[in-house]
């Protein structure tokens, strides 16, 4: 039952929040919603820090290597 009132209850609000992609560290704050039908959604306003990667121009291929995917 407790989880239950937990999960029913409006947004979240989480006061940190960081993960590491393509090189970078982003942090930030920000809420999250849950919704029954499509799971929870993070929504943060974020700032990188870290080296940057360069852009994949239109028409170009870019290789996504194992490091760069990440899971929340």
């Amino acid at each position: 039952m407790l989880l239950q009132r937990y999960l029913t209850q409006p947004d979240r609000i989480l006061s940190s929040i960081r993960f590491f992609y393509q090189g970078g560290l982003y942090n930030g704050r920000g809420f999250l919603t849950w919704n029954p039908d499509e799971g929870y959604n993070i929504e943060a306003p974020v700032e990188r820090t870290g080296p940057r990667i360069g852009s994949v121009g239109l028409g170009r291929v870019g290789i996504l290597r194992e490091e760069d995917l990440r899971t929340i």
